[in-house]
């Protein structure tokens, strides 16, 4: 309680301090969230880089929170401490607008709904291998966030108090992203399991071997909130991103929107546009998450330089963007070539050399256009990872055919999902065409730096067409092979964000000058859009998908404890991923025959397709097949001190395909096996030497 506490006054404090630093014309409402993003873009690259010098210890950590003082004094120091505390004293004697009855008690309808999305999530707590979390949580939930929404873009249209409105904003985007921490209290995906074990791990020993360069951005976050506010590392884990992005999102949009249209009022109506963002990657705290807010907070942090004739503050951007790169390079190379771009194109305009600032200019955007595809090579050679770049699968019909711009008009005959699935999946095409429609109406009115922002986008579209035609993932299995790919959209969508929310802005104002029947249909339908687009953002299993995003059970947790407990030998094991991911996260990285886990992880090695096999056909052969494959990577490598594993263990989920035959089958060909969890988990044992086929106890 004392170390949340200290946390809570530590970002206020240090948020105002340095925001005020680098806004001094700006309010604690507009500029606190640009002191937080900048405080841990310092905390993320010093702290990274410590990390790869020594072993990150909890002194480490006491010492890394001592020199960021001095650090943010130095930036605050632009603005002197006797004009801050007095800036502070007057905001504190500002009297606050008087509400109308109306609505305070549209706001306390608002605060009811809000209360009663977050009780029927609290409700909704599973231990189960479930596809969805619709599967448990109750539809009221919808129609609670549908009013609210309802509610709160109401009080937006009117566009007074923004303190207050920013405040509710904050609220109900939290309860939007923390689903998934209130369903699956063991956790969700998968991802997620792998890198609180490593956090674990190195809060432990203060290191793991080898060092990633990528993903010490949210290590080195988490864990020096873990060690400096003595704060348990599962709980900052799991609520650094979604309680970063409702704490920062709603804050930098307005801050955004006030600086393009100079009305406060029309400034909080466009934070309706907020809601309608993709906003998948901040339900759970993964690198690529993390990544995905630190792009688009940098966007925004970038529109005052990209709106002033003004040079660009360098130090600050090329923070933001290595920051980023520490978190997940996917989202860190684009704003670095961002960041470049922003700079050369100011260069050009005091250049002596104007063609030579042009040419580097578009060589850079060049290289934008192939960045990712070249640093998956590069990463590829490095590692030893069969990475193959085919150029004969490119031609303008595969290139075309590879681009998100599908129009989603599929029907189910189910009315109200079909009306979700109509306004959720065509999000992603109505803020492109709103991002580019104002840009072509405005580009000319709006300064020339402005134009980086689609020409990144461009680039990114670039990279989605050569990574979905022309690399070759072959080292990952079938269903994985586009998912890089498809992490870029997001992204895109963001570098769109500023002419979105210009878009926004003017047909919020002329809808704010029309009749009241038209606003009232207009803010009933954003607010389905919206609540469709959350019904969309987790995992589904209805009419038009099957859900396969299957959760971390009960079941899976006490099968990894059963058979280290049976096993009383060396032993692996062939199971699921979900299966997998418990196994890490609850046994940690100990278990290592030469260059492989004891449960079969990366799914794209060869020990996971012997678990693919075992599916199709299980057998004592291709069980003690894949045993003998293990002990032989253990006998090849030199560093490997593992005992011969003499046993091997199959785990089926209940949930798999096929389930039943699977089960039947290997129960007559496996020396030992039982049920776990009431039936929801088989396991069976298969043994280098025989043992005598029985019924495990």
């Amino acid at each position: 309680m004392l170390g949340g506490i200290l946390l809570v006054c530590a970002f206020f404090l240090f948020g105002a301090w340095t925001g005020k630093g680098i806004a001094p014309q700006e309010t604690l409402l507009q500029n606190w969230w640009k002191g937080i993003v900048v405080t841990l873009s310092l905390l993320i690259v010093s702290g990274s880089l410590l990390y790869f010098l020594i072993p990150f210890t909890k002194e480490v950590c006491f010492i890394l929170a001592l020199l960021l003082i001095p650090i943010t004094w130095w930036i605050a120091s632009k603005k002197s401490p006797h004009h801050f505390f007095s800036w502070l004293h007057k905001k504190k004697e500002q009297t606050t607008e008087k509400l109308s009855h109306p609505v305070w008690i549209a706001l306390c309808f608002f605060i009811f709904c809000v209360i009663m999305a977050f009780m029927i999530l609290s409700q909704s707590t599973t231990f189960e291998a479930i596809r969805s979390p619709w599967q448990v949580v109750s539809p009221s939930f919808f129609l609670a966030l549908f009013l609210a929404f309802l509610l709160l873009f109401a009080l937006f249209l009117r566009g007074k108090s923004p303190s207050l409105l920013l405040t509710s904003s904050s609220l109900i985007l939290f309860c939007c992203v923390a689903v998934a921490l209130f369903v699956y209290p063991l956790g969700y995906g998968f991802d997620s399991f792998i890198h609180q074990a490593t956090e674990e791990h190195i809060a432990l020993f203060g290191s793991i071997s080898p060092k990633p360069f990528y993903y010490t951005g949210q290590y080195v976050t988490i864990l020096f909130i873990h060690q400096v506010f003595f704060l348990p590392l599962t709980l900052v884990d799991q609520l650094l991103v979604p309680l970063l992005a409702a704490l920062l999102l709603p804050l930098a949009w307005f801050n955004v929107a006030t600086m393009m249209f100079k009305k406060t009022a029309l400034a909080t109506m466009t934070l309706i546009g907020l809601f309608l963002l993709p906003l998948t990657s901040w339900i759970v705290t993964t690198p690529q998450g993390f990544a995905n807010l630190w792009i688009l907070l940098s966007i925004l942090f970038a529109v005052p330089f990209l709106l002033s004739k003004d040079q660009p503050n360098i130090f600050l951007l090329f923070l933001l963007a290595f920051s980023t790169l520490l978190i997940h390079p996917i989202a860190g190379l684009p704003l670095l070539l961002f960041v470049i771009l922003l700079c050369l194109h100011s260069w050009q305009g005091h250049s002596r050399f104007p063609f030579f600032s042009r040419t580097l200019f578009w060589m850079s955007s060049l290289i934008a256009c192939i960045i990712l595809p070249l640093s998956f090579a590069l990463q590829s050679f490095l590692s030893g990872q069969s990475l193959h770049l085919d150029l004969t699968q490119l031609s303008f019909q595969t290139f075309f055919s590879s681009l998100p711009f599908g129009l989603f008009l599929e029907q189910h005959f189910h009315p109200l999902l079909d009306a979700t699935y109509l306004f959720g999946s065509n999000l992603f095409l109505l803020i492109l065409v709103i991002a580019v429609f104002t840009w072509l109406f405005q580009h000319k009115t709006l300064p020339s730096r402005m134009n980086v922002l689609p020409l990144m986008a461009l680039a990114l579209l670039v990279n989605i067409a050569f990574l979905s035609t022309v690399v070759n993932f072959s080292f990952l299995i079938d269903y994985e092979r586009l998912n890089y790919a498809d992490r870029l959209l997001p992204l895109i969508v963001f570098f769109l964000v500023p002419f979105f929310l210009l878009g926004m802005g003017y047909f919020l104002e002329r809808l704010q000058k029309s009749p009241f029947p038209l606003q009232a249909t207009v803010l009933v339908l954003l607010a389905a859009i919206v609540t469709s687009n959350i019904y969309l953002t987790y995992p589904r299993d209805d009419a038009y998908i099957t859900g396969h995003g299957i959760n971390v059970s009960q079941s899976d947790v006490d099968v990894i404890y059963l058979i280290d407990e049976i096993a009383k030998q060396p032993y692996v094991v062939l199971a699921n991923q979900s299966v997998s991911a418990a196994a890490i996260r609850n046994l940690g990285f100990d278990h290592y025959f030469g260059d492989q886990y004891f449960y079969p992880i990366p799914t794209g090695e060869t020990f996971y397709h012997y678990f693919l096999n075992m599916n199709n056909a299980p057998t004592k052969e291709t069980a003690l097949e894949a045993l003998g494959f293990i002990n032989a990577l253990c006998t090849e490598a030199v560093n490997c001190d593992q005992e011969q594993a003499q046993s091997i263990f199959y785990v089926v989920d209940r949930y798999w395909w096929e389930s039943a035959r699977i089960i039947e089958t290997a129960k007559g060909t496996a020396d030992a096996w039982l049920s776990v969890g009431d039936g929801e988990v088989y396991l069976f044992r298969f043994d280098a030497a025989d043992a005598g086929g029985q019924v495990l106890k």
